[in-house]
């Protein structure tokens, strides 16, 4: 299993939880502290306790997240030959981009072949997709962070052929599984979602006012939004506010966030953090933010390289919250679907989860995730290849 590792109380589940590329890396607007180990913010606490509870789960979750193998070990040979159908949200995403390199690669390690498929944001395109794999009589189906309530009926297209669907980053661990849906793999975005709020109560120390950049379509970001707002309610409810919650189409990301940002920085000129749930969204609200010279400072999730590039240059994006590294992602489901295929059971395949700040980012993605140095040959050794 890919399990968290638990370092001290809710902090340890964390941890164990268009603009040129140009224009972006040279954004370096000036913002808010960050409030890594080795960051001293400046200013008045409020809520000290509150403060220092979320502090504590900050410093935690920057630590090293390390690989666990998937068990038991099995024959993937018995499923040469076999073929698997990725259903991807939005192949425009870098982050489902690199998990769907991941899967090919996997896939070829395993000796499968992986067809990936592109939803485009579009719920009807996401139901083409699964459609298409039944009638082609894929041996397996991922579902890559699409609601199964949306593909319900050739969900049960699927079932009824006997073909295995799993479903990667749709809920948290514990979620119940969707009819025709046999397994998850993914993180605990309700414990992402309070992490992110932790670092910006720390960063804050207990003053921020905060905008919500968020695409309820999925239920990713559902429990995100759910476990930011619990987390203020506990450690900063009097003096930390969300001003507003934007829900962004991921069709209108590219076309429309741009303006949603320049409203938002208008609109609510006492919020300083600007929380956009996915790296995609931030290359479109950069530019909105410089153009104003606008004072926010952005946490956002998954882990993107260029993203990270920007905390490493001391831009506008001052933390993300990161799965391990994106395409061992893929290889996670196609360990999970690998087993269903066999005829196995399911291995619980949960995801961590790490913080990334300018002090702990380093110069480079190289020895970024040390803990992951070898998954690649170490789920090889477990598939017996």
């Amino acid at each position: 299993m890919l399990k968290s590792r638990f370092l001290m109380g809710r902090a340890a589940r964390l941890v164990g939880l268009t603009c040129s590329l140009s224009v972006i890396l040279a954004a370096c607007s000036s913002s808010p502290s960050s409030p890594s180990s080795s960051t001293s913010s400046k200013g008045t606490t409020k809520n000290s306790a509150g403060v220092a509870a979320a502090e504590a789960v900050v410093q935690a979750a920057e630590r090293p997240i390390t690989f666990t193998k998937p068990t038991p070990n099995f024959a993937m040979s018995k499923n040469s030959g076999k073929t698997v159908w990725y259903i991807a949200p939005d192949m425009s995403i870098p982050f489902i981009a690199t998990i769907a390199s991941g899967v090919k690669a996997a896939a070829a390690a395993a000796g499968m072949k992986a067809v990936i498929f592109d939803g485009k944001g579009q719920v009807n395109t996401f139901n083409q997709g699964v459609t298409e794999a039944v009638s082609q009589k894929a041996s397996g189906i991922i579902l890559q962070g699409i609601n199964p309530a949306l593909v319900s009926g050739p969900l049960a297209q699927a079932k009824a052929a006997g073909i295995p669907v799993i479903d990667s980053l749709n809920g948290d661990p514990t979620q119940p599984l969707a009819s025709g849906v046999l397994a998850h793999v993914t993180v605990n975005y309700t414990e992402g979602g309070k992490l992110m709020a932790d670092w910006v109560i720390a960063a804050s120390k207990g003053t921020a006012h905060v905008v919500v950049f968020t695409s309820s379509i999925y239920t990713i970001y559902q429990n995100m939004v759910a476990g930011f707002k619990e987390e203020f309610a506990k450690l900063c409810p009097s003096t930390c506010k969300i001003d507003a919650v934007e829900n962004v189409q991921p069709t209108g990301v590219a076309t429309q966030l741009g303006s949603i940002t320049s409203t938002a920085i208008s609109r609510y000129p006492d919020a300083k953090y600007f929380v956009p749930f996915y790296d995609a969204m931030v290359t479109y609200m950069i530019p909105s933010i410089q153009q104003v010279h606008a004072n926010v400072a952005i946490i956002s999730h998954d882990g993107v390289t260029t993203n990270l590039d920007i905390i490493r240059k001391g831009g506008v994006q001052q933390a993300d919250v990161s799965n391990p590294p994106t395409a061992a992602m893929g290889w996670a489901e196609v360990d999970e679907i690998g087993r269903l295929i066999a005829g196995l059971k399911p291995a619980p395949e949960d995801l961590p989860q790490q913080l990334f700040v300018k002090a702990n980012v380093g110069s480079s993605d190289a020895g970024l995730f040390s803990g992951y140095a070898n998954y690649e040959s170490e789920y090889k050794s477990v598939w017996g290849k």
